[in-house]
């Protein structure tokens, strides 16, 4: 049971840390994409765009927390993780209260928060307390969820760390190829069209992804290697269904 958590811990710290970091990088294009049309111009692209990008950090611990909570009901523990759930349910209620009090009172955290995201001079920045209370308590929760956990069912880290470091540094080069990408394509392409910004955000994900497997090749990536395992098992082994021969 413990060796199975821990395989999907390792996953998903293999999936999600890079998927976070492209999503912050390249969170303008995605908005402009989606939405990016109509009546929604620019200063709602970039508050939009940073809400993503703080809605965004919490993937890892979404991830987590559902793993957990199926674990804990798998191992007939139910009482637990819905507890945790509710304290972490205030707990972002209540952190949205005092970032924005926090916001309004204190020029100096405002300023941050709007430099920090690229916000500053918009009106309505006020909202990104809200996504920022809502990571952050998802973030407590999953750490919660996880110290429990191995105090109700044992240690099950093994290979974790190792998972956590590699996908550190995959993201952080992915997202260098990505950001370099942007900044290249944007002479090539006219990005105040759909298809020059489609060009743009595709071709840089496309490039940030194949840095990034690189990476993980170099670093020897276990979970590379049972991810390429698994589908080749999966799709290069299917062998095509024949007729009985009394059918030919």
């Amino acid at each position: 049971f413990r060796q199975q958590v821990s395989m999907v811990v390792r996953h998903i710290l293999f999936w999600s840390l890079p998927a976070m970091a492209l999503f912050i990088v390249l969170r303008a294009q995605i908005v402009r994409i989606i939405l990016g049309s109509g009546k929604f111009g620019w200063t709602d692209t970039r508050l939009t765009a940073a809400v993503l990008a703080l809605f965004v950090f919490s993937v890892v611990s979404q991830s987590l927390i559902n793993l957990f909570v199926r674990s804990y009901y798998a191992g007939g523990k139910t009482k637990k993780p819905l507890l945790i759930n509710i304290f972490s349910s205030f707990l972002i209620i209540g952190l949205a209260i005092i970032f924005l009090k926090l916001f309004v009172w204190s020029p100096l955290f405002k300023s941050l928060i709007e430099i920090l995201f690229r916000v500053e001079g918009l009106d309505g920045t006020a909202v990104l307390m809200l996504p920022l209370a809502f990571s952050l308590g998802t973030i407590v929760n999953a750490l919660l969820l996880w110290f429990y956990f191995q105090k109700d069912f044992g240690q099950f880290t093994p290979g974790v760390l190792t998972t956590l470091l590699n996908s550190i540094w995959t993201s952080l080069f992915s997202s260098y190829v990505a950001y370099i990408a942007l900044v290249f394509f944007a002479d090539i392409f006219n990005l105040n069209t759909f298809w020059g910004i489609l060009a743009q955000g595709s071709l840089s994900a496309i490039l940030a992804v194949l840095g990034g497997i690189l990476v993980l090749i170099t670093l020897g990536s276990q979970e590379l290697k049972e991810f390429i395992s698994s589908f080749t098992f999966r799709f290069g082994r299917v062998k095509p269904i024949l007729p009985e021969p009394e059918e030919l």
